[in-house]
C-alpha cells in the first residue's frame, strides 16, 4: 500500500519481530516496523572506547534503525538499517527486548553518534570538540566546565518542545587497563565526579563505573562487555522512566578521627565488599589515601551504618611536604597491570550495593560504587 512518503507492507523478515506491518521510504532506504506512539531517539556522544562497533545488526533490526545526516546534495535525511551494533543500538536492543518478552508494544528507536553540536562562544572550541578524548590535559575544573558546557549545548539545540525530556545517561570512563597513576587519572576522574554531583539544571542518570567492563589489549570494550553495559543502561534508564530511584553507591562525606576515616555514601542499599574482588582492586578494595604517607591497614562497612565504610590507616594521618590536602580516593588509581587479552582498568573498586541481576554472558550485574575522591574533614 501506498501511504504518503512510504511504502505499507505486511511480512516476515529476518529478526525477531515475526510477521507485521514494515514501513520502506518511496525515495529509497530502510525497512522500519510500522509503530505507534512517539518515536524514541538515542544518541552517543565519546571517545574510542564508546564507538566501538561489532560485525551483526540488532536483533530487532527495523524496530532499532539508525537516522544517518544527508551528505552534501542530499535532500533529505534518510532511515537507514544497521548492519553492525553499537553501544546505542544495543541499548536499544535491549529495551525492545524487554518490552517484547513483556508482550508490551514496540516502539521504534532512532540511534546515532558523536552528536557533537557547536559549544556557547564563551568556551573555546577546542575544549568542546572530542571531549570524551582529550579532556585528561585538563583540570578538575576544567573538565567540569567544559562537560556542562557540552550538555548546555546539546540542550540548546534539542527541540524540547517536540523530543519531550532530555535525559542525558552515561557510565564513567575509568580510562584503559594501562592508565594505573592517580595523578595522570585525576582530572578526568574527578572531573566526572564534579559533574555527577553537580549537573547543573541537566537531567543526568549514571548507569554504572567503566571499571566493570573488560577490554581488550587495545582498551576497547570487549563484546561482552558491551552488551552488559547496554543491560545495565537499560535498568537505569527504565527505573528513571518508571520515577524509581537509581543511585550507584557515590561517595559524599570523608570524616577522619584518629587513625579511622569514616566515608560514608549515598546508596540504594546497604553497602557489600566484595570478597570476590573481581576487578582486582586489593586489599584496600580500592580506596587510597592522597596527600600523606599513611596507608590503608583494613576496610570494613561499618556495623553502625549499612552506607559507611571504615578505613583504619597503617600510620599517622598527617599532611606530606608540600600537599595541600589529605584526600580519601576511591577507584582513581591502582596497581600496574601487565598486558593481557581481557583485563579491566585499575582505577577500580570492590564496593557495591545488593542489587544485581542476570547478565547476558551468564555472569552477574551488580551496582558498583562510582569513582570519587573527597578531601577529609
Amino acid at each position: 500500500q501506498e501511504k504518503g512518503d512510504w511504502y505499507r507492507f505486511m511480512a516476515r523478515l529476518p529478526g525477531t519481530e515475526g510477521s507485521r506491518y514494515y514501513l520502506r521510504p518511496r525515495g529509497g532506504g530502510g525497512i522500519i516496523a510500522e509503530t505507534g506512539g512517539a518515536v524514541q531517539g538515542l544518541f552517543g556522544i565519546g571517545g574510542g572506547r564508546h564507538v566501538t562497533t561489532w560485525p551483526s545488526p540488532p536483533r530487532f533490526r527495523h524496530h532499532v534503525v539508525m537516522a544517518k545526516a544527508p551528505s552534501e546534495g542530499e535532500p533529505e535525511r534518510r532511515v537507514e538499517n544497521l548492519r553492525e551494533t553499537s553501544g546505542e543500538s544495543a541499548l536499544g536492543d535491549v529495551l525492545i527486548a524487554r518490552r517484547h518478552d513483556a508482550y508490551r508494544a514496540l516502539p521504534l528507536i532512532v540511534t546515532g553518534q558523536d552528536l557533537l553540536p557547536p559549544g556557547p562562544e564563551d568556551v573555546p572550541n577546542e575544549v568542546l570538540e572530542g571531549l570524551s578524548d582529550r579532556l585528561t590535559r585538563f583540570s578538575i575544573s576544567d573538565f567540569h566546565r567544559a562537560a556542562l558546557a557540552q550538555l548546555d549545548a546539546i540542550s540548546a539545540k534539542v527541540p524540547v518542545a517536540d523530543l519531550g525530556k532530555i535525559r542525558f545517561l552515561t557510565v564513567t570512563d575509568s580510562g584503559a587497563w594501562w592508565q594505573h597513576e592517580a595523578d595522570a587519572n585525576r582530572p578526568a576522574l574527578e572531573g566526572q565526579y564534579q559533574l555527577i554531583l553537580r549537573p547543573g539544571a541537566h537531567h543526568l542518570i549514571v548507569a554504572a563505573p567503566g571499571y566493570m567492563f573488560a577490554q581488550d589489549d587495545l582498551g576497547q570494550p570487549t563484546q561482552a562487555a558491551a552488551l552488559n553495559r547496554a543491560e545495565m543502561e537499560a535498568y537505569a534508564l527504565e527505573a528513571d522512566l518508571a520515577r524509581e530511584s537509581w543511585t550507584c553507591p557515590l561517595l559524599y562525606l570523608a570524616e577522619r578521627d584518629g587513625d579511622v576515616i569514616r566515608a560514608t555514601f549515598k546508596s540504594d542499599d546497604g553497602l557489600v565488599l566484595d570478597p570476590a574482588d573481581p576487578f582486582g582492586a586489593g586489599s584496600a578494595a580500592g580506596f587510597a589515601l592522597a596527600g600523606t604517607e599513611a596507608g590503608i591497614a583494613s576496610v570494613e562497612i561499618a556495623s553502625d551504618d549499612p552506607g559507611a565504610v571504615l578505613i583504619r590507616t597503617n600510620g599517622v594521618l598527617t599532611a606530606s611536604a608540600g600537599a595541600d590536602s589529605l584526600r580519601l580516593d576511591y577507584a582513581i588509581g591502582g596497581p600496574a597491570r601487565v598486558q593481557s587479552v581481557e583485563n579491566f582498568p585499575p582505577a577500580c573498586g570492590a564496593l557495591r550495593d545488593h542489587w544485581q541481576a542476570p547478565a547476558p554472558d551468564g555472569s552477574t550485574l551488580h551496582r558498583w560504587a562510582l569513582p570519587g575522591s573527597l578531601e577529609l574533614r
